[in-house]
């Protein structure tokens, strides 16, 4: 096209939707789910509609800017069974918010593979 070369291959299926290649590992006794991918504007009312449907709800923590107090679209949602947060976690990607795909993960008190460190947090951890 225009003395240029093009390769046309199949669109990629985005990652939310893919089915889940390995299985995910459930830390013993966790009945706590890291969600991400939020909408900005969500409530804790709203998430708490849709995600009882999985089971009892023990709490709800919305992640938020401490200067600014707006969502950083992640959060967790504490059940109070074991198997309402597996149930949930096996509905990654299928829950869909405001038009975003919501990944639901277990809680395991690590960082998260998306999370990225300031400099200065790396520094304050190695003087310890």
């Amino acid at each position: 096209m225009q003395d240029r070369y093009l390769t046309i291959d199949k669109p990629q299926v985005p990652r939310v939707l893919q089915p889940r290649q390995n299985a995910v590992v459930k830390p013993v006794g966790c009945r706590t789910v890291y969600l991400k991918n939020l909408p900005y504007d969500i409530e804790e009312e709203e998430l708490s509609l849709q995600f009882r449907v999985y089971g009892p709800i023990k709490s709800i923590r919305l992640a938020a800017w401490n200067h600014t107090g707006k969502m950083k679209g992640f959060g967790y949602v504490e059940y109070k069974r074991e198997d309402s947060a597996e149930t949930a976690v096996n509905k990654s990607g299928s829950i869909s918010l405001h038009g975003r795909k919501v990944l639901v993960d277990y809680e395991t008190g690590a960082p998260k593979a998306s999370y990225k460190p300031k400099k200065s947090d790396a520094n304050a951890q190695t003087k310890r």
